[in-house]
């Protein structure tokens, strides 16, 4: 964690992956880029239209543990922690 900054609860979202388009959409977010994907973890990057704010993050593949960062011009402004889980089969 960087200093000066606090993890503050996430606000009810869901975090959707889409390894086969390669797209992570968060809530009300939208689709995040993955950048990068190994056995373990899954990484991922979004860029607002104004090019002011980016949310970029983490997600472990065996915990459900994703750790979401937003920066604003560069500066960090919160950590979020998300606990995601497998959707129940529908049948």
């Amino acid at each position: 964690m960087v200093s000066g900054t606090r993890k503050e609860p996430a606000p009810s979202q869901s975090l959707v992956v889409n390894m086969d388009e390669g797209v992570i959409t968060l809530g009300s977010i939208g689709k995040l880029s993955i950048i990068k994907r190994t056995e373990n973890s899954v990484s991922f990057k979004g860029i607002s239209e104004d090019g002011e704010t980016e949310w970029q993050g983490d997600l472990d593949r065996f915990s459900g543990l994703a750790i979401v960062s937003v920066r604003r011009n560069k500066e960090i402004l919160r950590h979020y922690q998300l606990t995601c889980r497998r959707p129940e089969p529908l049948f």
